[in-house]
């Protein structure tokens, strides 16, 4: 067979509820694929307590997606643990990645796999993704939906999305990752050095940005995903406090790194764009604008409270997923 293989690598934790839902997306995308490609399917349970084995195996069993060709591994807890796993294991030159929780548009495979082959340049291609609101919307999700409505608003992004990629260079996940060892008595533990990256996207846009430049990721014109996004303040709180520290982490494990969040990665308003929205719109943006900045800024205290308190319990270091 003459067509490549390309690996589609799929994290799970705790995710028996959304796997079936993902791969059946998935069966939807390798018939658009096949033609030109041949797929392996690698999904890794990492560190479940509940029947995210049971239901993969299930599946890989299933013959209505024999043509997914779906293995079944293990590992540590922690969601890059397992993109490290299937990097080992993989038999294709490109992985694709997919957080068990989303759902494919079934164009997405195509889109992603078409942009790599026609963008030469990027080491990354990444989808766009699709907020999904069940019922009706709170204030909050009204708020909230701003952000996703109108991106066009802000600067372009340099740094990549990790719902859904494709990475031609997924030696990344098996080397130049740095641990801490050495610097705990210099640094809180809260901060957990010694375990090194944690949040892959946010690692691996520093890292292939340094290396390759501006243009090695790119946003997919095509690959869509559906996701749902934070529902509450407190999900949002989370999700940026998990985010801001690894932030932090990352500075003191890369100093070399460490400009990129500054001069490219932070995202900023621009002002024309923003005078051309509707006055309802400007005044939802402003509202999640305001939002997004108290949060940051109770994170910021808490990691200096961490560094004041070293001693002390904290849980400003999230349950891994």
């Amino acid at each position: 067979d003459s067509r490549p293989l390309v690996t589609l690598g799929i994290p799970a934790r705790n995710e028996s509820q959304n796997l079936p839902r993902l791969v059946s997306s998935l069966l939807h995308n390798q018939q658009v694929i096949q033609d030109r490609y041949r797929l392996q399917t690698l999904v890794c349970v990492n560190g479940s307590t509940d029947k995210s084995e049971e239901i993969a195996c299930g599946l890989g069993d299933d013959p209505r997606y024999q043509a997914l060709n779906i293995g079944v591994l293990s590992s540590n807890a922690g969601k890059m643990a397992a993109q490290q796993e299937i990097c080992r294991q993989r038999q294709g030159e490109w992985v694709v990645f997919a957080d068990a929780d989303t759902e494919l548009d079934q164009n997405c495979l195509n889109g992603l796999l078409t942009d790599a082959e026609q963008h030469p340049e990027a080491q990354v291609v990444y989808a766009d993704t699709i907020p999904q609101w069940s019922g009706k919307l709170s204030l909050f999700d009204w708020m909230l939906s701003v952000h996703y409505q109108q991106p066009d608003v802000l600067t372009h992004r340099h740094y990549f999305q990790g719902r859904s990629f494709l990475i031609k260079c997924p030696d990344v996940f098996l080397s130049s990752m740095r641990k801490g060892e050495g610097l705990e008595k210099a640094y809180p533990r809260f901060l957990n050095l010694e375990a090194g990256p944690q949040i892959d996207d946010v690692y691996l846009s520093r890292l292939i940005f340094g290396k390759y430049g501006a243009g090695s990721m790119l946003k997919s014109s095509s690959a869509r995903l559906n996701y749902v996004p934070p529902r509450s303040m407190a999900d949002y709180y989370r999700g940026m406090k998990r985010l801001l520290i690894e932030i932090h982490r990352l500075d003191i494990l890369y100093p070399e790194h460490a400009h990129l969040q500054r001069d490219y990665f932070q995202r900023r308003t621009i002002l024309k764009r923003w005078a051309g929205l509707t006055a309802s719109t400007q005044l939802r943006h402003m509202g999640y604008k305001s939002f997004d900045h108290v949060v940051r800024g109770i994170v910021k205290m808490q990691i200096a409270k961490g560094y004041l308190f070293p001693n002390s319990e904290t849980e400003l270091w999230p349950e891994t997923r």
